[in-house]
């Protein structure tokens, strides 16, 4: 940011005042700590770095798992993990956990994860959504890992298509900030039927262009393998509100969430809802 500033000032005599950021995987941790430390960031759009609240992170991978993801071993390696219960391990994990800095995470974000990421749980979001303070948004990408590149049912990678989910929200939301306006704010409600499905409500301040569920289904807690499907989610009468319904898996494990897409400038993209994962009973 130092240097763009200066460049701007000596190439193009305008002053830079502000910043939106993101980064994905350890630069999505370095946007979260940013945020926290530069009072030049106006907003945020972390990627795939799921694990804010980090001790009790690490007890549900365990929990989900069996064991903490392979993907971040090296640290394991270097006995980070299992945490030691030690004073300088407190201490360090304190500094560089992103949810000891969300009083101060006021700004507007936009989290960005793919729903197969083979690096953090299915919903390691719900551990900490609830508690980040301001304008806040998610956006999960169906079928991809860590690298958001989503794969469609042929079993393709199709980086055009996979990639314009990500680009295309990241565009809106740049683009919003800088009008000084905010995206649509969602309010979501992951409850029950009558009928005893699963339901989520999901409220709009203005009707989405369209609506839908994606539904995955595990033998296990962990659904970093899972296929995940597109069902149909109904909008009602005022078209503000999105009504999808599951039904409880007859064995194993579902999860689901939803998404809504809008559009400004052009620009279609899309917005999630927190995951609910669910056991048979």
């Amino acid at each position: 940011m130092d240097a763009l500033q200066d460049f701007s000032k000596d190439q193009f005599k305008t002053e830079l005042k502000d910043f939106v950021i993101s980064g994905a995987s350890k630069r999505g941790w370095t946007t979260w700590l940013t945020g926290a430390a530069d009072s030049r960031v106006r907003a945020i759009a972390p990627m795939v770095f799921d694990v804010l609240n980090m001790p009790v992170q690490m007890k549900h991978q365990l929990e989900c798992f069996g064991r903490y993801s392979e993907m971040i071993h090296d640290y394991e390696e270097r006995h980070l993990l299992p945490m030691p219960n030690t004073a300088e391990a407190v201490k360090l994990w304190g500094m560089v956990d992103p949810y000891n800095y969300r009083a101060l995470l006021k700004m507007p974000k936009l989290i960005v994860n793919g729903a197969n990421d083979p690096y953090w749980t299915v919903d390691a979001l719900n551990y900490y959504w609830n508690d980040l303070t301001g304008e806040k948004a998610v956006m999960i990408v169906p079928n991809a890992g860590h690298g958001l590149q989503q794969k469609f049912d042929d079993g393709k990678i199709d980086l055009m298509r996979g990639s314009a989910r990500v680009a295309n929200s990241l565009a809106a939301f740049t683009r919003l900030q800088i009008a000084g306006k905010s995206f649509p704010e969602l309010n979501w409600k992951h409850d029950d039927a009558q009928d005893g499905q699963m339901r989520l409500l999901v409220k709009t301040p203005e009707a989405p262009k369209a609506a839908r569920l994606w539904v995955a289904k595990s033998d296990t807690r962990n659904f970093r393998n899972a296929k995940w499907e597109e069902k149909e989610a109904n909008l009602d009468a005022t078209g503000k509100q999105v009504v999808g319904v599951c039904p409880r898996p007859e064995s194993g494990f579902v999860a689901f969430y939803g998404e809504v897409d809008y559009q400004v400038g052009g620009v279609m993209y899309s917005l999630s809802t927190q995951v609910r994962m669910e056991k048979a009973k």
